[in-house]
């Protein structure tokens, strides 16, 4: 998958999408596709799919635990983007807030 935060999905409106199977030779001759996905035919990307047997959960995973402490992972000071790479003390380019994991003494 491409697109993994609100941003990177925004990028794509007023694009022409569509959602187009594949499948393996051995599957599609009886029907059964190996795979669904969304995908932007103006950029060529693909936005989101699954293989046969996922499950939407299991990509609901975290990974960055700092920044998904973050509603829509943007600073919650100056509403920029927080990096996907973003480590527990860091602080925004933009403002200088830290982003940290909760204290025992935050309330």
């Amino acid at each position: 998958m491409a697109v993994y935060t609100f941003n990177d999905m925004r990028n794509h409106i007023g694009h022409r999408i569509v959602c187009v199977g594949y499948g393996d030779k051995r599957y599609t001759d009886h029907g059964e596709l190996a795979n669904v996905s969304v995908k932007c035919e103006t950029c060529g990307v693909v936005l989101f799919d699954l293989n046969q047997g996922d499950h939407y959960e299991k990509f609901l995973c975290i990974d960055n635990p700092i920044k998904n402490l973050y509603p829509d992972g943007v600073c919650p000071d100056c509403s920029k983007e927080i990096p996907d790479d973003v480590s527990d003390g860091d602080s925004c380019s933009n403002c200088g807030h830290v982003f940290h994991e909760p204290r025992p003494d935050d309330k």
